[in-house]
């Protein structure tokens, strides 16, 4: 619903630039939208596919997961394993899910330090 909240937001964006025009012309509007628009849903997108594609029973997948696909897949659990007992890296991924900030918060370095360090911690013990 926020995604396409965003993309309403944005069509609308484009129709008052057209209306401000000396004399509207609507030639143009559809690709300047769909660019526009593009640029909004792709955060989403790989957020929702990515995840998707750790599991091969889901249908749709025709490639295996690129290696930064799979980083990005192993990146997700660890901080999603941080959210037990760090409650600011839980507010940031709630953030990002409710499309609130960026995905690029995730990598911040406080959470990417957190990350490190939760995992030399558990391969030490």
């Amino acid at each position: 619903m926020t995604v396409a909240a965003l993309g309403a937001m944005v069509l609308d964006e484009c129709l008052k630039e057209i209306a401000h025009q000396q004399v509207p012309n609507l030639a143009g509007l559809a690709k300047s939208f769909q660019k526009k628009l593009a640029r909004i849903n792709t955060e989403p997108w790989i957020a929702a596919t990515s995840q998707d594609a750790k599991y091969p029973s889901v249908k749709g997948i025709t490639k295996a997961p690129s290696v930064p696909e799979k980083f990005i897949g192993w990146y997700m659990n660890q901080v999603i394993r941080l959210t037990i007992h760090d409650p600011q890296t839980t507010l940031a991924l709630f953030e990002v899910f409710h499309m609130l900030k960026s995905a690029r918060v995730i990598f911040q370095p406080r959470i990417v330090l957190q990350v490190l360090k939760q995992i030399l911690s558990t391969t030490t013990t």
